[in-house]
């Protein structure tokens, strides 16, 4: 893993309005719950999702597009925590990374880095491995 560029953090902070949002573990919790929710309510099956102090990975399957997906999950969070903690501006990044994956073999390389490869785990869910092949 390479080293922080400062140069750089200092120009991307200041392009920020706000300060950057680290999530507590209470409110790791609420942003963890309301994915799963978001998840049920939209028919979406939830495989892993961690959240983490200051970013979150989830694995789903959903059909619909990844920005839509992403959109939503962004959206029912907010509203979650606005609703315990007050509003706030801006909670996200404007976009964030999405990845199709197309093996079974990518979404394992993809849950284990979500679940083990991140240091200490935070509010972490794992659904059932419907994605697995029986065997």
């Amino acid at each position: 893993m390479l080293d922080a560029n400062p140069r750089r953090v200092s120009y991307e902070t200041g392009l920020m309005g706000e300060p950057p949002v680290t999530l507590n573990g209470e409110e790791r919790v609420v942003v963890l719950r309301s994915f799963v929710e978001t998840c049920r309510v939209n028919g979406w099956e939830l495989h892993v999702a961690h959240v983490r102090s200051n970013h979150c990975h989830l694995l789903l399957t959903a059909e619909a597009p990844p920005e839509r997906v992403m959109t939503k999950l962004k959206a029912y969070a907010t509203r979650h925590l606005n609703r315990r903690y007050g509003r706030r501006e801006r909670r996200w990044a404007v976009h964030g990374s999405t990845r199709w994956l197309w093996d079974v073999e990518g979404a394992i390389a993809a849950a284990h880095y979500a679940i083990g490869a991140q240091g200490e785990r935070m509010a972490l869910y794992v659904g059932s491995p419907a994605w697995l092949p029986r065997r």
